[in-house]
């Protein structure tokens, strides 16, 4: 001390601004410290399109160490043809779960198992178990179906749980699965009601993914259109519809809006055949919400019963 009281004042406070430097960084280092060992201990949970990460949300909604994040954009609808970007590849190296609908729709998935060997990949199309008549090797659409949406719901609960360390987080996926598919139940419970009305209707599809919808109520698919936003329709596809729809006297032709409608509109001006829009649930809407899966499937069922009971 007295060697500091006889310093000058110049060499004095050059000293206590030095004391007060080495203190500051030691507690950001300590601060920034404890902050990284926070964000280690937090999931991040990748969903690979829409009807994944809508799942994802309603299965980890409350989870704090589980932050959900979608790959592809909102509105790009199925993967098909999706090709990472490098923003994509971004997410992918900081994540640590990668959950996908399976059956090769993302077909870039060997390129993420290759490059980024440590995401732990949910496929929640691996185990699915359907009667004979669904295409489940050959149409990937899974969500579209309820009785196939709850499968993968399940699986992908089951697989998350196996990932979550602490048991506040498991026992709150369970509630979340729990209340999930109590939902899923009810509007399967819904469309029994109304199976009955559309049980061996002949149709004609504008997308692939209604073949489930077929497929769970029963109704006897002539002729499927798949339609997409490179989808070029020759004038031949369109007069073997119309051939179709005389030879069957199909009542109605189920479509994609945002890809079939100009087509369907032609062809319904030269049949008087009806149009049914079905919603296939791949993009996100304005105000969507972790209960528009739920909401959106209601109106497709609500527009199938209409159309059921003429």
């Amino acid at each position: 001390m007295k060697q500091i009281k006889n310093m000058s004042g110049g060499l004095y406070l050059a000293l206590i601004m030095l004391i007060i430097t080495v203190i500051s960084c030691a507690v950001i280092s300590l601060y920034g410290s404890a902050g990284t060992a926070a964000d280690d201990r937090s999931t991040s949970v990748l969903a690979s399109f829409y009807p994944v990460y809508i799942t994802a949300q309603n299965l980890l909604a409350g989870i704090d160490d589980a932050a959900v994040s979608n790959l592809s954009d909102p509105q790009t609808g199925c993967l098909h043809d999706y090709t990472l970007t490098p923003e994509d590849m971004k997410q992918l190296s900081v994540s640590d779960i990668f959950i996908i609908n399976g059956g090769g729709i993302e077909a870039f998935l060997p390129d993420v198992v290759r490059s980024y060997p440590s995401v732990k990949i949910i496929d929640a199309g691996a185990d699915l178990t359907a009667p004979e008549n669904y295409p489940l090797s050959d149409n990937q659409h899974y969500w579209m179906s309820l009785m196939l949406y709850r499968e993968q719901v399940q699986e992908i609960s089951n697989r998350l749980k196996s990932e979550l360390t602490s048991s506040e987080d498991i026992e709150k996926l369970t509630s979340n699965t729990s209340e999930y598919l109590s939902k899923l139940d009810s509007l399967k419970n819904k469309a029994d009601l109304i199976k009955p009305l559309l049980t061996g209707t002949d149709v004609i599809l504008f997308h692939e993914a209604y073949e489930y919808i077929a497929c769970d109520y029963d109704m006897n698919v002539r002729y499927i259109l798949d339609l997409d936003e490179e989808r070029q329709v020759s004038a031949g596809e369109v007069a073997e519809v119309i051939d179709y729809i005389t030879k069957y006297n199909i009542p109605f032709i189920l479509v994609e809006e945002i890809y079939g409608k100009a087509t369907a509109e032609t062809v319904a001006k030269q049949t008087g055949v009806d149009i049914l829009y079905l919603d296939t649930i791949t993009r996100e809407n304005p105000g969507d919400t972790s209960d528009s899966f739920i909401e959106r499937m209601t109106e497709n069922i609500n527009r199938l019963s209409s159309f059921g009971s003429r």
